[in-house]
């Protein structure tokens, strides 16, 4: 936040509130945890959209999801989790969409 200098938009009230953000990754691991010690929010939704219906399978997204929390505090998160098939990306990106995702 301090390298890009988001701090001074935070100082002029610029958090992202208002806008929803979709994190579409290979998993969402130890979310639970960074959730509850305050270092991400709670998602508005969260889906599954590989084979294992599973969020466990990488810790990318939620660094993904940390970075977006410190950058943009307010803004609203939404997760989608994919192994990587071109199916799943495609169902994931579409019910993105279907949340009103802004980015």
């Amino acid at each position: 936040v301090q390298a890009v200098r988001a701090n001074l938009l935070h100082q002029k009230g610029i958090t992202g509130k208002g806008i929803k953000v979709g994190i579409l990754d290979f998993g969402f691991t130890k979310y639970a945890e960074l959730k509850r010690a305050g270092v991400v929010p709670e998602p508005v939704d969260a889906k599954a959209f590989n084979s294992a219906g599973r969020f466990d399978t990488s810790e990318h997204g939620t660094a993904v999801a940390e970075i977006i929390h410190a950058m943009a505090p307010d803004a609203r998160l939404y997760l989608a989790a994919v192994a990587g098939r071109e199916d799943e990306i495609i169902l994931a990106a579409k019910w993105l969409l279907s949340q009103g995702v802004h980015i």
